[in-house]
C-alpha cells in the first residue's frame, strides 16, 4: 500500500500576487512510498475556514515498486483564488487508480492559518510548526561510518549560519556540528521566512568506523563504544533555544519516542524537542488499541499502546517488502534489513514491557482485526526474514569475491576485504581504473578517492564566518611483490574531483 515517507509533509502559503500578496493559498510538499498502482493520481482536496469547498488538486504519479518514492510538490491552480482572512483548513490526501480500482486515504488532517504584522500577510501558525527533533545515522550515504545527524525545526526569520550546536555526552561537551544547513523554509505567503527546518551534522561523530583499522576516522567519537546520555543543543546569540536529547544502550541510539525508516539516511528517531522559551504545542493524538483485555482484566495501557505503536509501524513499513521480495538483492534492500534489525532492542523493550497482556487481546491493524499475540508473531517473522536477508546477500558476496580472494595474501588481501570490489572502484597509477582480479592482484598502487568537506570562512554581511567547502581525498596503497604494506598515503584538496596528480605516488 502507498504511504506517506515519515516526517516528509510540509505545508506553506503562497500568494498568487507573489511579492504583493493580497490574500493566501496553500502549498504542500510530501514525499510517497511505494508501491503505487499504474495510472494513480494524488489527490489534494482542502476545505475553506468555513468549511466549503475550496479547490481539489490532482497530480500524476508514476508506478511505484516497494520502496520507490516520489516528491510530489501541490499548489491549487490561480482560479481557486486566495482568501484574505485567517483560520483552519482542513484537507484530504488520497491515492486514485481507476485502472486498479483503488482510492485510499493517506491522510486526514487540518492546519491553521494566521494573520501575520502587515498588510495580507499569512502564514500556517508559527505555533503549530513540528514540534520535533530528529537525531539519526547517516547509514545511506556513509554505511562503513555513520555520522550522527540531528534536524530541528525554529520559528522566526534568523539565517541557518546564525545558530550553533554542540553535543555532550553525559554532560560533558564533546563536538560542535558543522555549520547548520537549511533543510526546509516555511514562508509566509509574501516569500519571507517565519521558521527553518535545520539539517544538522555531527562529522566527528560516527556510530561506529568499519574502516577504522586501515586507518580512517582517528579521533571520531564512536556511539557503540560510549553509551550514556546524550544532548543535542542548539545555540543563537549565545543562548540554548532547544535541546533533543537522547540514549545510547548498548552500543546502540535508544528510540525513546517515534523510529522510523529514513530513505535518505536508514533509521530516524523522533524526539520532542525542548524549547527554552517554554513547551511547544501537543502533537495530535495517535489512534489506540482498545485498553480492555478480552478476559475482562486490567491493561496496562501505557506499554500496550507503545507496543502497538511500534508493532504497527514495523509490519506496515516493511513486512511486504521483507516477506514478499526475493533474491538476488541489491544494496538498498540489504540496508532495509539492516535497518529493521537495528529495530529489535528496542521493540524487545516494548515487548517485554507488554508480556503481561494476553495473546489473545484484541486489536486492529490497518482496518483488519487481529490479536496481540498475532502481532508478536509477526514481528518476529519480520526480524527472521531481515536476518535470512542480510545472510544471502553475504554469501552472495562471497561468491563473487571468490576469484579475487584466490589471487591476493597477507596486507593486499586484508586492504581488499575492507575494501570489497563490488562496493569500491579500484584505480591505480594515473587514475587507471582496474576491475579484473588478475588486474587488481598485479597492480603495485591502489587508490580509492572520496569527497570530503574542507573547513573555510566567509564574509556575510560584513560577518566572517565558519562554513565548509566542497573537497576530495584520495587514500592510497603501496604493496610489494608478496604482497605486503609498503607505503599507505593521502592527498587532499578542493574541488569536485581529484587531479590526476593525485595519483602519482613518489615515496
Amino acid at each position: 500500500m502507498t504511504s506517506l515517507s515519515p516526517f516528509s509533509l510540509r505545508l506553506g502559503t503562497s500568494s498568487f500576487g507573489g511579492y504583493h500578496a493580497e490574500g493566501w493559498h496553500p502549498t504542500l510538499a510530501v514525499q510517497l512510498v511505494g508501491p503505487a498502482p499504474a495510472g494513480a493520481w494524488l489527490e489534494w482536496t482542502v476545505a475553506r475556514p468555513d468549511g466549503g469547498l475550496w479547490f481539489t488538486r490532482r497530480a500524476p504519479i508514476a508506478e511505484l515498486g516497494a520502496g520507490e518514492t516520489a516528491d510530489i510538490d501541490l499548489r491549487p491552480e490561480q482560479d481557486s483564488g486566495d482568501l484574505d482572512v485567517e483560520g483552519s483548513i482542513g484537507f484530504t490526501l488520497r491515492l486514485v487508480s481507476e485502472l486498479e480500482g483503488v482510492d485510499d486515504l493517506l491522510h486526514d488532517a487540518s492546519v491553521r492559518v494566521v494573520a501575520l504584522p502587515g498588510a495580507h500577510r499569512f502564514a500556517v501558525d508559527p505555533e503549530r510548526m513540528p514540534p520535533w527533533g530528529f537525531v539519526a545515522l547517516d547509514a545511506v550515504d556513509e554505511p562503513d561510518a555513520p555520522r550522527l545527524c540531528a534536524t530541528v525545526v525554529v520559528a522566526g526569520e534568523a539565517e541557518a549560519w546564525e545558530f550553533e550546536a554542540h553535543l555532550f555526552h553525559d554532560g560533558r561537551r564533546i563536538a560542535q556540528a558543522d555549520s547548520p544547513d537549511t533543510r526546509y523554509a516555511f514562508t509566509a505567503n509574501d516569500g519571507t521566512v517565519v521558521g527553518r527546518e535545520l539539517a544538522l551534522r555531527f562529522d566527528a561523530v560516527r556510530g561506529w568506523n568499519d574502516l577504522q583499522a586501515s586507518g580512517w576516522g582517528a579521533g571520531w567519537h564512536l556511539l557503540d563504544a560510549h553509551d550514556g546520555h546524550y544532548e543535542v543543543k542548539l545555540l543563537r546569540e549565545g543562548a540554548v533555544v532547544q535541546v533533543i536529547a537522547f540514549g545510547v544502550v548498548r552500543g546502540r541510539v535508544v528510540a525513546t519516542g517515534l523510529a522510523a525508516s529514513d530513505l535518505e539516511m536508514a533509521e530516524v528517531y523522533a524526539r520532542r524537542s525542548a524549547v527554552e522559551a517554554g513547551p511547544g504545542p501537543e502533537p495530535e493524538p495517535q489512534q489506540a488499541p482498545e485498553p480492555a483485555s478480552e478476559a475482562g482484566g486490567a491493561v496496562d495501557v501505557v506499554s500496550l499502546r507503545a507496543f502497538f505503536d511500534r508493532a504497527e509501524r514495523l509490519l506496515l513499513t516493511w513486512e511486504t517488502d521483507l516477506l514478499e521480495a526475493a533474491p538476488p538483492f541489491e544494496l538498498a534492500q540489504v540496508l532495509a534489513a539492516e535497518a529493521v534489525l537495528a529495530e529489535r532492542p528496542g521493540y524487545a523493550v516494548l515487548r517485554d514491557a507488554a508480556s503481561a497482556i494476553p495473546d489473545g487481546h484484541p486489536v486492529e491493524l490497518a482496518g483488519e482485526p487481529t490479536t496481540i499475540g498475532g502481532l508478536r508473531r509477526r514481528v518476529e517473522a519480520l526480524f527472521a526474514a531481515a536476518e535470512a536477508r542480510i545472510t544471502g546477500a553475504e554469501e552472495g558476496a562471497d561468491e563473487v569475491l571468490a576469484p579475487y580472494r584466490a589471487l591476493l595474501s597477507g596486507d593486499k588481501l586484508r586492504v581488499f576485504d575492507e575494501h570489497p570490489a563490488d562496493a569500491f572502484l579500484y584505480t591505480t597509477t594515473d587514475r587507471r581504473v582496474i576491475e579484473t582480479p588478475e588486474e587488481i592482484a598485479e597492480a603495485e598502487f591502489w587508490y580509492f578517492e572520496g569527497p570530503l568537506d574542507l573547513p573555510s570562512t566567509a564574509t556575510v554581511d560584513g560577518v566572517r564566518i565558519d562554513v565548509t567547502v566542497q573537497g576530495w581525498r584520495v587514500l592510497g596503497w603501496q604493496f610489494a611483490p608478496d604482497h605486503s604494506i609498503v607505503d599507505q598515503f593521502e592527498t587532499q584538496g578542493h574541488g569536485a574531483g581529484a587531479p590526476r596528480s593525485a595519483y602519482r605516488h613518489t615515496p
